[in-house]
């Protein structure tokens, strides 16, 4: 007789078991590809960010300020440092972003005390309400959430250099840090003594997850920053700004136009995806500790002032770590 063909149950159970754990295998295989994709486009975003930097340098002589300070003749009461255009802003027709630029009207200041409050007591000109809440694709890494945090503004992943963070340069208004970028800042390639290729410009810093809340908590360190009342502390100190429960914010770079290091700057007191919170206080002098962080796993990318772009680990030493932020320290040549 001729027997039949067919599988048993027990084969049939045997082939799923092995299919699942060649799924299992390969998914993690797949995952890390695909963010290694977007590491190398976050890579190319910081590249074309430092090309830019360098094409206006070219143009101008300089880099643009950190925060830059201007009187405008049709605003005479609007203080200098609302003027407040940021680097990335002042960039954009170096990197095919030339009709942003056209859109933007630089012959007013930022901020105007006109309009409805979007702010501490001021708003966007009109002129720019529609352009600063756009989402500029290089901006943004692609391993990050890419949404709007502060209504009526378009967030930005990339950060520009403000120092060390160092005393006397963890003041980031009314002097001078030891950055390429501060405020009012007017730096040119002939003051970064350090070197071009030991000299940080740009890097990551992330957007705020949704739902991260308003005072700290274990979870949500990486994506918050600590605000410590006016007057309360000497100085900031890496426990005071890890204390649970102090009130936080969750505007971190979340506006790409705006100067003001909070949104655009960073520093590198504390190292690469630290885990002491991002933290600052206003009184009696404003310090900020804002440190390189990113999605991608195990560090950063960090912009070099030659135009080079480093993946840099989280557990670089802290010492070379803040070498790599000042422009004109004298510290040996880093090595990471």
């Amino acid at each position: 007789m001729r027997s039949k063909r067919g599988f048993t149950l027990v084969e049939l159970l045997v082939v799923i078991a092995i299919i699942g754990i060649l799924v299992a295998l390969l998914l993690p295989a797949i995952q890390m590809a695909r963010e290694a994709a977007r590491r190398a486009q976050c890579t190319n975003n910081l590249k074309q960010i430092g090309i830019a930097l360098h094409n206006f340098h070219d143009a101008k002589g300089q880099f643009p300020a950190g925060q830059p300070h201007k009187v405008v003749p049709a605003f005479p009461s609007v203080g200098s440092f609302l003027y407040r255009w940021s680097a990335h802003a002042m960039i954009t027709p170096y990197m095919e972003q030339y009709n942003l630029y056209n859109d933007l009207n630089f012959e007013v200041p930022l901020y105007t005390f006109s309009g409805p409050n979007s702010g501490p007591g001021y708003d966007v000109h009109p002129d720019n309400l529609e352009p600063v809440s756009r989402l500029v694709k290089p901006f943004l890494c692609p391993s990050d959430w890419h949404q709007v945090i502060d209504t009526g503004y378009g967030p930005a992943n990339y950060s520009a250099c403000w120092g060390s963070g160092m005393p006397p340069w963890t003041v980031y208004t009314t002097s001078q840090t030891n950055g390429i970028f501060h405020d009012d800042s007017k730096t040119r390639f002939a003051d970064v003594t350090d070197g071009t290729s030991h000299t940080a410009m740009f890097s990551e810093s992330t957007l705020a997850r949704p739902g991260s809340g308003t005072t700290l908590t274990a979870s949500n360190m990486s994506d918050v920053m600590v605000g410590l009342p006016s007057g309360s502390v000497p100085a900031l100190t890496e426990t005071l700004c890890s204390t649970l429960g102090s009130s936080v914010n969750t505007f971190r770079n979340s506006r790409w136009v705006d100067g003001w290091p909070t949104r655009t700057g960073y520093d590198h007191r504390l190292a690469p995806n630290s885990p002491v919170p991002d933290c600052s206080r206003v009184a009696p002098v404003r310090e900020l500790w804002k440190a390189a962080r990113s999605r991608h796993p195990g560090g950063v990318n960090l912009l070099l002032c030659d135009g080079s772009v480093r993946f840099v680990g989280n557990t670089i030493e802290l010492d070379t770590w803040r070498a790599l932020g000042s422009r004109d320290g004298g510290e040996p040549p880093a090595k990471y």
